[in-house]
């Protein structure tokens, strides 16, 4: 009995199993079947909706707004896999003296939009996403194409509200977005000033700020006038819109061969943000940036030739108002600067700026086969301090990459402290005061023969026989500025046969020279009067008598 008993309740069991199976197996496919009817009329609802109605007061809102013509193709709707408006064949029209065309061109635009919202019909933006935008700037003296020039509304031509479309009855919000993407971009920039125009294809760069207190990340590469670009910025919290944040930095930028890093920080309260943090560049090579063009010059037509100061120093103003906005405490490392005849190995700069004014120092940088340091204080009403210390440097390639100047070689080694004060680079030279001194080792000066000069033999002058050079072992001395003009009374220059002392100035605002080499002992096997040697006019292309 017992046994029969025990059957019976585990058929009875089998039976309920067998019987919750299917109602969960129902369930199921009644929930499958809800779900698929659902996406479906997700899927069709779209078709029965149409936008263009809201064409129209978009695009006269836009033209009222910008003063650009603006037209479009279709406009659909769709709602999966996510809720987005499409916009295809969108242009944004030049103003009549840019020569017709378009300012902007873009293929596509695929808006996001947020789905309860629309139950009220309110449009919320979530995504933008841009394909295959072209987009041309022009500009030419005080005209650019992109700024915008609202029309004034006439009497019969009331705007709409800034912030709604009540024509359609759908409410529009002011736009922001929390993804923007741009696909396949490029962008041209012509200035009538420029020889060639600027251009950057191969856009793809996505921005992504949820809201400002959530990270914010900005990636993308791009081409610049053929050479490949990255970048990549993160923001903890990045507080845009707000007084008072702080927000934590990590930025990756690659230009060609330049790359550089900042690890840092962002803060703001009330004012202009702060910058700290460090700055790392593996390798800055100036050449990279230079507008050197491989076309030969045009032909210059012969003239008189112009006073030698004329065109030496620049009468344009320099804006330093920057330096009012600049808020800064960073470390800048580069590991190799190049100039044109010179490499800089592991520089290591300090910059602190705020309040209107900038103190930049360095490290001991090896350079020249020598090393420099270097302070520098400046300020945003043209005042600038400046203290440079070298030693062992080969003196020849640093003029040529500082001055332009090939006549001097040897090693030098050099104390100087100047100060100027003006907003034109000829303001500032005719300011410049300070002193200094300076001492150049195993040198050569390049195109005249001092000795041959001392012993008052003609041919020396007219550079017609004997060596065009002067190869000395010591030439040393210190010297003063004041008011732009650099004087020395304590020259000493010693060769292999010639002992010689000097005094004399150079007028750097007027570019010209006025210095006497006497000579003290000539230990030649020829007899001769030694006289001074004048040397005088340019600093480029002195006379001697």
């Amino acid at each position: 009995m017992g046994y029969l008993f025990k059957s019976s309740l585990s058929l009875l069991a089998a039976d309920h199993q067998s019987f919750a199976g299917k109602i969960m197996r129902r369930f199921l496919k009644g929930l499958a079947l809800l779900l698929l009817l659902l996406v479906l009329a997700l899927a069709i609802l779209p078709h029965f909706i149409s936008l263009d109605s809201l064409k129209g007061p978009m695009l006269a809102r836009i033209e009222a707004t910008t003063g650009h013509k603006v037209s479009m193709g279709s406009l659909t709707f769709s709602l999966l896999p996510l809720a987005m408006i499409e916009v295809h064949d969108v242009k944004i029209g030049n103003p009549a003296w840019a020569g017709g065309g378009e300012l902007t061109d873009i293929k596509t635009l695929h808006i996001g939009v947020e789905l309860l919202p629309l139950l009220h019909k309110e449009f919320h933006f979530t995504d933008l996403t841009l394909e295959e935008p072209v987009i041309t700037l022009i500009e030419q003296g005080t005209q650019a194409n992109w700024q915008m020039n609202a029309a004034a509304p006439t009497a019969q031509q009331t705007p709409p509200p800034a912030n709604t479309n009540t024509s359609s009855g759908i409410a529009i919000p002011p736009v922001s977005f929390n993804r923007i993407v741009i696909k396949n971009g490029s962008v041209i920039y012509q200035d009538s000033s420029a020889a060639s125009p600027l251009s950057i294809s191969a856009i793809n760069l996505s921005l992504i700020a949820p809201d400002p207190g959530k990270k914010m990340a900005f990636k993308g590469d791009l081409v610049i006038n053929g050479k490949k670009a990255a970048i990549d910025l993160a923001l903890d919290h990045p507080g845009y819109g707000k007084d008072s944040f702080h927000s934590d930095v990590d930025l990756q930028i690659s230009y060609d061969k330049f790359d550089m890093s900042w690890k840092g920080a962002i803060l703001q309260n009330g004012g202009a943000p702060y910058l700290t943090g460090k700055v790392h560049i593996a390798k800055l090579d100036m050449a990279d940036f230079s507008n050197t063009s491989n076309a030969a010059p045009a032909p210059v037509k012969a003239s008189s030739p112009p006073p030698a100061s004329a065109g030496r120093w620049s009468d344009a103003p320099m804006d330093l108002s920057g330096l009012n906005r600049a808020n800064v405490d960073l470390t800048v490392a580069i590991d190799k600067l190049l100039l044109r005849k010179a490499t800089f190995e592991n520089i290591e700069v300090t910059l602190h700026a705020a309040n209107g004014k900038a103190a930049l120092t360095t490290n001991e940088v090896k350079a020249y086969d020598g090393t420099a340091q270097i302070a520098l204080d400046a300020g945003s009403t043209g005042a600038a301090d400046i203290a440079v210390t070298i030693a062992n440097m080969k003196a020849g390639p640093l003029l040529e990459d500082v001055a332009g100047f090939d006549k001097i070689s040897g090693t030098l080694a050099a104390n100087i402290k100047l100060s100027a004060s003006g907003l034109s680079e000829r303001a500032m030279i005719s300011a410049l005061n300070g002193q200094g001194d300076f001492a150049l080792k195993d040198g050569v000066f390049k195109g005249k023969n001092l000795l041959a000069m001392v012993h008052n033999i003609g041919s020396a002058f007219g550079g017609s026989s004997g060596s065009d050079n002067t190869a000395f072992s010591e030439c040393s001395g210190s010297f003063t500025a004041k008011g732009g003009v650099v004087s020395n009374t304590d020259l000493k220059f010693e060769s292999k046969d010639l002992r010689a002392t000097g005094t004399g100035d150079a007028n750097l605002p007027d570019w010209q020279v006025n210095y006497l080499v006497k000579p003290l002992l000539v230990v030649v096997a020829a007899s001769g009067i030694t006289v001074p040697v004048r040397i005088e006019g340019s600093l480029d292309n002195p006379h001697y008598r």
